[in-house]
């Protein structure tokens, strides 16, 4: 057999080997929330194979209560380019874009199945989420603790069903009786496999495309059924 062709061989099982690792490979996302009186610190990290795909930093987040704006101080990096910018979200932005959600979802009809099916293969590893809470007055203040590690339980549970838990989840409420506060911690890291994201991105196209043509062939059978 001519060299040529072993190299043609060696190169093909090279690259085939390289495509299933890297199917195989997993992407790892942190994020972290903190807020404590006015000081907010919203953190994401996105990596693959021990490298930096992508990493947010918004370490102030102004709540603008008369003009009902969020302003957020940002800093991304990504292997490419790293940058900072200020973004602006008003009432009327955060109403477009569920607006704009609620239509996108709707052009996808079997979108829930998809996204079950996606965060089936969401693997939880860590999972950290604690609040610090007082009202000034010890009652309200031990009320209003109860109903907070009621809403956890029940998203921990609703959410249990939904995704993988390799880490128990660690949860906090801490009540203040004498002071009026409010402070909260978040901390979670997920991951999955990259073939397992690009199996979700083909099925959302495939049913883009599907639903596409069937909106096309809708109106045209309308006409011909009014001729």
């Amino acid at each position: 057999m001519q060299s040529w062709l072993w190299w043609l061989i060696a190169s093909t099982a090279g690259l085939l080997l390289l495509g299933i690792c890297l199917l195989m490979a997993t992407i790892r996302i942190r994020c972290t929330y903190k807020h404590r009186q006015k000081e907010d610190l919203l953190q994401l990290d996105v990596r693959m194979l021990g490298f930096t795909l992508y990493k947010l930093e918004a370490p102030l987040i102004e709540w603008n209560e008369k003009e009902g704006t969020v302003s957020i101080r940002e800093k991304n990096k990504s292997p490419v380019k790293e940058n900072k910018q200020k973004k602006k979200w008003s009432s009327e932005t955060i109403k477009r874009f569920i607006k704009k959600s609620k239509e996108w979802i709707a052009h996808f009809p079997s979108y829930k199945r998809i996204a079950a099916r996606f965060f089936k293969g969401l693997t939880v590893e860590e999972f950290k989420w604690s609040t610090e809470i007082g009202t000034g007055e010890a009652a309200s203040a031990a009320k209003v603790a109860g109903v907070v590690w009621g809403l956890k339980s029940f998203f921990c549970g609703w959410a249990s069903h939904k995704v993988k838990w390799r880490a128990a989840q660690q949860l906090d409420v801490i009540p203040h009786f004498q002071s009026e506060t409010f402070a909260l911690s978040f901390s979670c890291i997920v991951s999955f496999r990259v073939g397992h994201a690009i199996r979700t991105g083909l099925a959302l196209v495939f049913n883009y495309k599907k639903n596409s043509s069937q909106r096309v062939q809708a109106p045209a059978q309308g006409a011909v059924a009014g001729d």
